[in-house]
């Protein structure tokens, strides 16, 4: 009797998960932030077709598409989280359908679906109406990844190869003393986090006075913004403070560099406000007209370099006058005029800016960062280089009387993401920022086809080479390509990769196994991620210490999202499979190894498309680096025998018989040869 009710119990169970499985939509009892958007129905991307979700999956049932249609999936109805196939082919009827953020549109044949989207891991199923879901597992997120190689939480100043750059927002980084803003104090009490993360340079954003709190728009070029001096502090003290941190980072190896904003002022700057009432010498600092239609087209108005055509920006009124100025950006930043390109160095206004920066120079700054320098001279490239170079030349010659070691380092923001545009700038700067290099990076992993990314790089670096060959600057240290994925004017990496967490792991690999100057951005390491739909400020979200622990806010309102449980700094240190884990173990490799730091790439042929795989070569030593951008697992042959691990990331064994090696998905390698 009791034999009977066991086996009748166990039929009941049995029958009602097979229930569960067969009718799936049972489980579906919650209102998902993600919905299809597209063509069904004739709504031509109009209306968002709601799902539901069981806290992993997302569904629509019952969902009728024809043959024509073309589809999406959205997060919260925002074209900023957008999931799309990662080919323009159609989909098959129950087969699993891999999905990039940003990807192409979605077609399948014309029939009535049950949808299931797992978008943290980037995929969906396209299931006949009411059949029964069986992929609830393939669903399961997997969080980070065993790693392996030598790690040192800090290495000797002096034996540090890599070159890496953090970039921080002073504003959001660390506040020392409670005031809701990030301060210098609070960056020294961290150097010792900068440091285990294998940064030999800190890029600040810019700290001179300024009306904002992102301070692109400066008030006073030789001055400190009170604010980072901590609490009621005047910008002398601010300034005593930036030495102070300028002192004890180069104690560990570490430079400073300062953003500097030579294409416009804030309007608040006091040269503006003598420039549009007509004093001399300001008159001359911005570009300022009677008549710009007629200025323009007589080809009169100087950082125009001749062309009729500013390519972005407006034309704003002086009140008061009949004169207007002009600003590139916001009618808040009037652009800074330079005269004519041809002799730019000696314009009041260079002559000007360059005694500011000399200021900096000689405190103990050892590099620029030189924001938006393809619109000094509105992207006329020749006009622009000429500016650079004759700007490089001065600040190098500064950094050499006060007794700087080698040159001054430099690297400008050509935002561009053609290699073509942006390689001739190396004739006037020793160092770019790789926009092509990073929209490579993120398509491939976006796609999981790597095979042609080590030659890719190649290509693009061989384009900036040959323009630094023929420079007209002073530096003669080397070429520098400023390799970089996102930053504080981009939607986070992160979130460009559909906040993916093996994805934006891999990204961090491929930076730190990349030849170039790798640039860190704040909150990269921990896996921060944010757009600017709704704002700047929802990507330069602050570091958030310790579990618990307040994160300054005074600074301006943000998405606290990233603020929550796991992705402190206290918690991803003790958490040996976090990408901040990741990011260390990486970049000690980099550190500790002159193949990675300042070798060559040398693609190689996986014969795979998933896999990335080249060689970095220096006269020292050979190194083997391998990346699986794909889900699955897969074997290639290499062309020459792996030596030991240097160090990897992956989620199960990678394996090496000969010449062959296996790789788990999204796993990424480097081997000594």
């Amino acid at each position: 009797m009791k034999l009977r009710i066991l086996i009748a119990s166990i039929a009941l169970v049995a029958a009602m998960a097979s229930c569960g499985k067969d009718n799936p939509s049972d489980t579906f009892t919650s209102e998902s932030e993600w919905s299809i958007i597209g063509t069904i129905g004739g709504d031509s991307w109009t209306k968002d077709i709601a799902m539901k979700t069981d806290g992993t999956w997302h569904a629509a049932f019952g969902v009728t598409i024809t043959d024509k249609d073309e589809f999406k999936f959205r997060r919260n109805g925002s074209w900023d989280t957008n999931l799309g196939g990662l080919s323009s082919a159609k989909a098959n009827k129950g087969e699993k359908v891999d999905l990039a953020q940003g990807g192409d549109n979605l077609k399948i044949a014309a029939g009535t679906y049950d949808i299931y989207l797992a978008p943290e891991n980037s995929i969906a199923y396209f299931l006949g109406k009411g059949a029964a879901f069986t992929h609830a597992a393939e669903g399961e997120v997997v969080k980070g990844a065993e790693l392996k190689g030598e790690y040192s939480a800090s290495l000797d100043p002096s034996s540090k190869l890599s070159g890496i750059t953090y970039q921080l927002n002073v504003y959001s980084f660390a506040d020392s003393d409670g005031d809701g803003w990030g301060d210098f104090q609070g960056i020294i009490d961290h150097l010792d986090y900068l440091d285990a993360l294998g940064a030999t340079a800190l890029w600040l954003s810019p700290v001179n006075a300024s009306q904002s709190y992102h301070a692109y728009d400066i008030k006073d070029y030789f001055s400190i913004n009170p604010i980072y001096g901590g609490k009621g502090a005047s910008a002398k003290k601010a300034e005593t403070k930036l030495k102070e941190l300028i002192d004890a980072a180069a104690a560990k190896g570490i430079d400073i560099y300062i953003d500097y904003v030579l294409n416009h002022s804030g309007d608040k700057n006091p040269w503006f406000t003598d420039a549009c009432a007509g004093n001399a010498p300001y008159k001359d600092y911005y570009v300022i007209s009677d008549n710009y239609s007629k200025d323009v087209a007589d080809g009169k108005i100087d950082n125009f370099a001749g062309q009729t055509d500013p390519h972005m920006g407006s034309w704003h009124g002086i009140s008061g006058t009949k004169k207007s100025y002009f600003a590139s950006f916001d009618r808040s930043m009037p652009d800074l005029n330079y005269g004519p390109w041809t002799t730019c160095e000696t314009s009041p206004a260079f002559v000007e800016l360059a005694a500011s920066a000399d200021k900096w120079i000689q405190l103990g700054v050892n590099g620029l960062r030189l924001d938006a320098v393809m619109w000094i001279y509105q992207c006329n490239t020749e006009a622009n280089v000429k500016f650079l170079y004759e700007w490089y030349n001065h600040c190098n010659a500064t950094y050499k009387a006060r007794g700087g070691k080698g040159n001054i380092y430099m690297v400008g923001e050509a935002y561009d993401w053609n290699a073509d545009v942006v390689a001739p700038y190396y004739q006037g700067l020793p160092s770019l920022f790789d926009f092509p290099y990073y929209g490579t990076v993120k398509d491939r992993i976006s796609r999981g086809r790597g095979s042609d990314l080590g030659a890719t790089i190649k290509g693009i670096q061989d384009k900036n080479k040959k323009e630094y060959a023929s420079r007209k600057h002073t530096h003669s240290g080397g070429f520098q390509d400023a390799i970089k994925l996102s930053n504080h004017d981009e939607n986070r990496i992160a979130s460009e990769l559909g906040n993916h967490d093996q994805k934006k792991r891999l990204a961090g690999a491929i930076l730190l196994t990349s030849p170039g100057k790798p640039f860190i951005y704040q909150g990269e390491e921990l896996g921060y991620w944010g757009v600017k739909n709704s704002g700047d400020q929802n990507v330069r979200q602050p570091v958030y210490w310790a579990k618990g622990e307040s994160v300054p806010r005074s600074w301006s309102g943000f998405d606290m999202s990233v603020i929550s449980d796991g992705m402190s700094v206290s918690e991803q240190s003790a958490d040996d499979r976090s990408i901040l884990q990741l990011y260390r173990h990486f970049a000690y490799a980099r550190n500790t190894h002159p193949a990675l730091a300042q070798g060559e790439i040398v693609p190689m042929s996986s014969g795979n498309s998933a896999v990335a795989a080249w060689k970095m070569k220096s006269s020292k030593e050979t190194v083997l680096v391998m990346h699986n951008l794909s889900s699955g697992e897969v074997t290639v042959s290499t062309s020459e025998t792996p030596g030991n691990v240097i160090v990897s990331s992956a989620n199960g064994e990678i394996k090496v018989d000969g010449t062959s090696v296996t790789l788990p998905a999204y796993s990424s390698v480097v081997f000594a040869l």
